[in-house]
């Protein structure tokens, strides 16, 4: 044993599956067994060998392995690992072996390490101790295939349910647990529905036979507002009462979708725990299954369910099985089955139902076509002259069910047929989605081509369009170069003098009618106006003064001319000009010459006081 889990630890499971579980066959198998049994001086197990030989297919799990009842001490367990480590299972059932904490550890160790079983019954094994439980712990915990544990009947106290209560808190992988017959009253009770508030893989838990209490109910009906995973829930042989079905009734109202089966037979309970119940039905979307058997009922009882019954939209399987319900709570029922269009099952066997009820159930059985299953008392005590009356009503009944049971196939069959051709239909409609969306991709990449061979072409010398910014900033420059265009096609200066008599200046603004004549265009100029003007006077004034000793034009006529310009801007408002103004302008231009020949051509003064600074 300490060599097998020294040797776990050396190795990987990969490896070590590899290694030691080669392709074998049934004699290898035999013959293993056999060797190994030798090594540990035991007789083998006739039942084991019988089985190996029955099995056919190795290279699949077997159905069974079945070692129930036998008597299996420390040797005989560790014989079992030459089949483990050949053969795999389904289900391995060690129930009344009378393991000891040894043996019971090889086992689990087996189990997790050769993933040997996906069902492991071990109950009533009264010997096992804590560590035999440990070892159970982490093969709960580290399987990735033990789905079904089946412990009933073994003794857990405070310090040993916390042992399985652990890996379910983990959340390890195990769908159903059965804990029945293991005293799990109060605290111990406590510790186990603790564990379950964050498991969201058990999905069936059967505690029955735990003499549990009204209180312990309060734990598991705060579970249930939480835990909606949980499905199916087995409490019989409990005595929860009429408070415990109150405080489960409560978390299902909160839960409203995720039990679908609730087992309460044999729980104690009387009518007035019916009020919880009723209430319940109306809301919860998918409790499917309720058992009530082996409780006193009575008519009264099925009088309080009759309400939510009637409007229950999930509830498809009744058990009232021995709840002392009369001829008064079979009507209640029988109104039930004519107006509930989803019941298919009501088991009231073991009634006192007599003829009345026996009219009333099957008058309504022959209306309802949903009633699939009444399971009733065939043995009715009545008179000899309703013999035959009460042999009918069976008669009646039996014939209504296997109607409703041929109908019922027949909707499960056009709900299959639907359901499948909803399926093509999906299936279609994504394959014809998935070719349109190649098509397109196939039309995209044929333009990607397109593209890049126009993009080719166009390199080779072709034009090509330009960038958006590119044509933004040639835009800008063309428009620059049309305005420098359009000045340099304005009117230039004249620079002979013209005789005032015959002609005038020709400068933009005017135009020549007559030989004495001029028509001012614009009357009203704008400051741009005036300093384009000013600017055309400068150029003018330093071409005039390359002439200024042939009797051309001097500066001081352009700083005459350009004080002119200054004064007419008023506040940078426009200002009208006249033809009289026009002509004393030029003769003041003509008659401001420089007497002295040697003129400093140095920034001179104007008449405001400014620096005038003259372009060379």
């Amino acid at each position: 044993f300490r060599f097998r889990v020294s040797f776990y630890v050396a190795l990987s499971r990969d490896r070590l599956n590899s290694f030691l579980a080669p392709t074998t066959n049934k004699d290898e198998t035999l013959e293993a067994y056999r060797v190994a049994c030798t090594a540990y001086k035991l007789k083998p197990l006739a039942k084991v060998l019988q089985q190996l030989e029955s099995i056919e297919n190795f290279k699949e799990r077997a159905a069974l392995l079945d070692l129930k009842g036998l008597r299996l001490d420390n040797r005989s367990c560790e014989a079992l690992e030459a089949v483990f480590k050949r053969l795999q299972f389904v289900t391995v059932d060690l129930e009344g072996t009378s393991m000891e904490d040894d043996g019971a550890m090889a086992i689990f160790e087996m189990i997790d390490f050769y993933e040997s079983a996906t069902r492991l019954i071990v109950s009533h094994n009264g010997k096992l101790g804590c560590r035999a439980w440990v070892a159970c712990s982490k093969m709960m915990k580290k399987s990735p295939c033990l789905e079904y544990l089946d412990v009933r009947n073994n003794v857990f106290d405070e310090y040993t349910i916390p042992l399985i209560g652990r890996p379910i808190r983990a959340n390890c992988l195990l769908t159903t647990l059965h804990i029945e017959g293991c005293q799990m009253s109060g605290r111990v009770h406590l510790i186990m529905v603790a564990a379950l508030k964050t498991n969201t893989h058990l999905t069936e838990l059967f505690l029955g036979n735990n003499r549990l209490i009204a209180d312990d109910m309060v734990h598991l009906g705060n579970v249930l507002k939480l835990n909606t995973t949980l499905q199916v829930l087995d409490l019989r042989d409990n005595m929860i009462q009429d408070d415990g079905v109150r405080f489960l009734c409560e978390g299902l109202l909160e839960q409203q979708s995720g039990l679908c089966s609730l087992v309460l037979w044999n729980n104690r309970i009387t009518p007035q725990g019916m009020h919880a119940v009723a209430a319940v039905l109306p809301f919860h979307a998918s409790l499917e299954t309720l058992n009530l058997g082996s409780n006193r009922i009575e008519s009264s009882g099925c009088q309080l369910l009759k309400p939510g019954m009637l409007v229950s939209k999930s509830l498809l399987r009744l058990g009232l099985v021995n709840c002392k319900v009369t001829c008064e709570g079979a009507i209640a029922l029988a109104e039930v089955i004519g107006d509930n269009t989803i019941l298919e099952r009501l088991d009231i066997r073991d009634n006192d139902i007599r003829v009345a009820g026996l009219m009333a159930l099957a008058l309504a059985h022959r209306v309802s076509h949903h009633l699939v299953r009444l399971d009733i008392k065939r043995n009715v005590r009545v008179d000899q002259r309703d013999a035959d009356m009460v042999k009918n009503f069976f008669k009646d009944i039996e014939r209504y069910s296997q109607r409703n049971k041929m109908e019922h196939e027949e909707r499960e069959a056009r709900r299959i047929v639907l359901k499948r051709q909803q399926e093509l239909e999906d299936q279609k409609k994504q394959e014809e989605e998935q070719h349109e969306a190649e098509r397109r991709s196939e039309a995209l990449a044929a333009l990607s081509t397109a593209l890049h061979a126009q993009a080719l072409a166009e390199g080779q010398g072709l034009p090509t369009m330009p960038r958006l910014d590119e044509a933004e900033e040639e835009g800008e420059n063309g428009d620059a170069d049309r305005d420098q265009n359009l000045l340099l096609d304005r009117p230039q200066p004249v620079d002979e003098e013209l005789d005032n008599e015959d002609a005038v200046e020709n400068k933009e603004g005017y135009e020549i009618i007559d030989e004495n004549e001029v028509v001012q265009q614009d009357d009203v100029r704008t400051c741009d106006e005036l300093e384009t003007e000013n600017a055309d006077i400068q150029s003018e004034s330093t071409q005039n003064d390359l002439t200024n000793h042939v009797g051309g034009p001097s500066l001081s006529d352009d700083l005459g001319m350009y004080s002119l310009a200054e004064s007419s801007v008023n506040g940078g408002n426009a200002v009208t000009v006249t033809d009289t103004e026009a002509r004393n302008t030029e003769s003041s231009k003509h008659s401001a010459l420089v007497e002295d020949d040697d003129v400093d051509q140095s920034p001179g003064i104007d008449s405001n006081g400014d620096n005038v600074q003259a372009n060379s």
